[in-house]
């Protein structure tokens, strides 16, 4: 639908148009399945694991804990893998070889970042690095790739467009709000 290398005022408005949708209606809905994950997790985890693997597996509370902080995990793995999919399929050439380099920063962080949480706070430091990781890369690229290609298409299409690539405001802030607040 969108092609590679060619100015967005150049390709079939239509076909982005369309582009734009997808991507807006793909993120609700991974928001709102995460959003069910989030809040589950958090009252079943224990159900869930008893259920699961009985008594042995709930005696101490670590698997509770790990399952608990992963529901939070799992909706910034949702989210994180909608918009990379859509920067890389918008991206050009020289844009995505630049982006390998701030890929591999984003490795390094992550490693030093699970490195230091793991010796704080144990296994959940794992879980909470990559939250931090995938939150960091999500941000980097809705600040830069994905608003810098929805401008674009703005300024060629006059399609008066809020933020639609993901849920209303409130959605968003729900979500961070209940992620700060575990």
């Amino acid at each position: 639908m969108v092609k590679r290398d060619v100015p967005l005022k150049n390709q079939d408005q239509k076909n982005i148009s369309e582009s734009a949708e997808v991507l807006s209606q793909l993120s609700k809905v991974v928001v709102s399945i995460g959003l069910v994950v989030v809040v589950f997790g958090q009252a079943y985890s224990y159900t869930l694991l008893y259920v699961y693997g009985g008594v042995k597996l709930v005696e101490n509370s670590l698997p509770v804990t790990l399952l608990r902080f992963h529901s939070f995990a799992i909706i910034l793995l949702a989210v994180n893998g909608v918009t990379e999919g859509y920067v890389f399929a918008t991206m050009s050439n020289d844009q995505l070889d630049r982006y390998n380099y701030v890929m591999v920063f984003f490795s390094v962080t992550f490693l030093l970042i699970s490195y230091i949480f793991t010796n704080i706070f144990g296994p959940v430091g794992f879980i909470l690095a990559n939250c931090i990781n995938m939150s960091a890369r999500i941000t980097h690229r809705l600040s830069t790739h994905v608003s810098s290609a929805i401008n674009r298409y703005m300024e060629t299409t006059a399609y008066l467009m809020e933020t639609k690539e993901f849920p209303g405001q409130g959605a968003l802030e729900l979500v961070w709000g209940v992620s700060a607040n575990p």
